[in-house]
Parts: structure tokens; sequence; C-alpha cells
């Protein structure tokens, strides 16, 4: 809402991965000594695509993949630089990240395959992503863990997903201890 601030069709998932390393930089610098990164659907590519990786533990949360078929039917406004695609409501991306999404699948797959901590991937069993999620479990290095979650659509806000899905990301965090 402040003036100077960076919108959100003006950023890409790079931009948002160089905000990650930025935040990680800062809390290393004010002492943290463990670090543990969790992202939800863009959130995942997000981490992935981290130039610094000086994060110890992954969870990924039913995290996109590749380029989604949302995007290859959004529809260009010229007059704002933007694509309107439509989820569970109308998004507007901008015309840097659509042009990105185009090539992300081979970048994800890379970068997944290079973590080198150990990995978390829980899936949302309503989800359009569980073959994609899967994918990201089998390129990953160990340790690593897949979960299914069956009755949780991707916000995982049906009765009691979100308490197994912090139950899961919590069980995690406590085995890298």
């Amino acid at each position: 809402w402040e003036n100077a601030a960076r919108k959100l069709d003006e950023c890409t998932l790079e931009t948002h991965s160089n905000d990650l390393d930025t935040v990680i930089v800062y809390a290393r610098n004010k002492g943290a000594s463990k670090i543990i990164v969790i992202g939800h659907s863009f959130g995942g590519p997000t981490i992935l695509y981290s130039k610094n990786k000086d994060y110890d533990v992954v969870i990924l949360w039913d995290p996109s993949y590749g380029y989604p078929d949302s995007f290859k039917t959004s529809e260009y406004i010229e007059s704002l630089n933007i694509y309107k695609t439509t989820w569970e409501f109308n998004v507007l991306i901008g015309k840097e990240m659509i042009e990105e999404a185009k090539t992300l699948q081979t970048k994800e797959e890379n970068a997944i395959r290079g973590l080198k901590v150990p990995v978390k991937i829980i899936s949302a069993g309503k989800s359009h992503l569980i073959e994609e999620c899967k994918k990201y479990y089998e390129l990953a290095s160990s340790p690593k863990e897949y979960k299914f979650i069956e009755n949780s659509n991707h916000t995982f806000d049906e009765d009691g997903a979100e308490e197994i899905l912090f139950e899961e990301t919590l069980s995690w965090i406590d085995k890298q201890n």
C-alpha cells in the first residue's frame, strides 16, 4: 500500500527468490543458526530458485511446477501490460512472470536435484498438482519425505487439513534437529 512498494504484477519468481535470499542474509546476520523455509504454491519455486540456498530445511506445501495450464489460457490486457488468469478467482499476473513461467519445468527439476538439505513435500489430495509433487519427491535427494493429505485442496482449508499440514510440518522439523 506504500507508494514506493513493489507491486505483485511487477514481480517474477526470481524477484521473490532474491527477496528470500535478502531475508535469509538478514536472519543469519542477526544470529540465526538454523533456517527452515516453507513454501506454498509458487513459494516452492521461490525457494528452489534461491541463488544462495543458505537454508537448512525445506518444506514444500503443494508446490507449483512447470507452466500452469491457467497461464496458457490467460488473457493479455495490453493497456495494463498484464495477464488475467483464473484460479478460484481472477488474478492479475505481470507479463514477465508469464514469460518466466514458460521455462519453469526444467529449471525446477534441476533446482530440486541440486538441493543438499532435507526436503519434505506435502501434497493436497484434491489438488491438480499431485503428480508434480510426486515428481519433486522423486527428484529430491535424501533425506526426503512425502506426505499426501487425502481430503484437502490446494489451500488446505478443509476441516482438519490445516492441522494435518502443520503436524506434518512440525514432525519434519523435529526430525531434522
